[in-house]
């Protein structure tokens, strides 16, 4: 393992399902993390890594004091909140934008050269789609601010725009989670809109793996910023991933399609541009089929023993 891949990595949003994957990742790599979070956050998802990894709670410390160990290479932005679970408008804005504008900022006074964020597809669109309208604009904002941050000092603020990513361990309110939950229950039936909205699903797996070579061969990107969007870079319409999904699963739910109206402001497409990630190296390598079936391995591992026998 070369120096160039022992970074010494802070990273934000850990405890979540993304940023959880992307620390296994890092570790794995051989990457020192130090982890920021809330005192208040649950460590479920990493528990097994803990011993690992130095972890701050930033409403107990101040946020500097996780600059001043020992110097860090590089921040990777994991955290979010998207306005779900009773989280208000001012929290939104206070964590996407007040948080993430500090933390860029102390990491450039630190001497940090690099910032990889994490930025999502339905920033893409014109109009803003209900129900994330507020997320999106926020997740828009702070893309500029990290801009004009690093066009006015020595930082390189790289955006990773995500594309539909899925995966173990997912929050359970996510749409995927819901519908495999749906087929792993035996749920008689499950409304959907029409489902011709093309979307690019990407694998968790791949989603860390493109991080990891952003992150790892960072001295070879040019300018202040870079847009690296984040996908398998082939679209298909959520109907058709819909039935995938129930196929993979063995499920003989019934799939009421357009029993439900189409979300205002969805946008019709959305496929992620991987150029900019494969001229670093990177390629998917999950299939759709392969993704499902990993991921409902796991949901279904994760079932007590009683819930499996419910379900078989």
């Amino acid at each position: 393992m070369n120096a160039l891949m022992k970074s010494k990595v802070l990273l934000t949003g850990a405890t979540g399902f993304l940023g959880s994957h992307l620390l296994v990742g890092l570790l794995t790599r051989g990457h020192s993390v130090v982890v920021l979070k809330r005192s208040s956050s649950s460590t479920a998802r990493i528990a097994d890594h803990l011993s690992r990894i130095r972890t701050h709670d930033v409403d107990r410390v101040p946020l500097e004091a996780a600059f001043e160990h020992s110097p860090i290479d590089a921040v990777i932005h994991a955290a979010t909140a998207y306005g779900r679970n009773g989280e208000s408008a001012a929290q939104v804005d206070a964590t996407n934008i007040a948080f993430g504008t500090e933390l860029l900022e102390t990491a450039a006074a630190a001497g940090v050269t690099t910032f990889v964020n994490t930025g999502t597809f339905s920033a893409k669109g014109v109009d803003l789609p209900e129900g994330l309208s507020q997320y999106v604009r926020t997740k828009r904002e702070f893309s500029e601010i990290g801009a004009r941050i690093a066009a006015r000092s020595r930082i390189t603020f790289l955006e990773m725009q995500l594309e539909h990513v899925y995966g173990p361990a997912d929050g359970q309110t996510k749409f995927v989670t819901t519908l495999l939950n749906a087929f792993i229950e035996g749920r008689a039936a499950f409304d959907l809109t029409r489902g011709a909205q093309l979307r690019d699903f990407v694998y968790v797996e791949d989603v860390v793996a493109a991080y990891l070579r952003v992150l790892e061969r960072r001295a070879d990107i040019a300018g202040p910023t870079q847009l690296f969007e984040v996908g398998s870079g082939d679209a298909v319409a959520l109907a058709d991933f819909v039935r995938l999904a129930r196929e993979v699963a063995g499920s003989a739910t019934k799939l009421n399609f357009d029993a439900l109206p189409d979300r205002s402001g969805d946008m019709p497409q959305s496929v992620a541009d991987i150029s900019a990630l494969r001229k670093l190296g990177w390629e998917p390598h999950v299939s759709l089929r392969d993704g499902l079936e990993r991921t409902l391995r796991a949901m279904r591992d994760s079932l007590p023993a009683a819930a499996i026998r419910r379900t078989s």
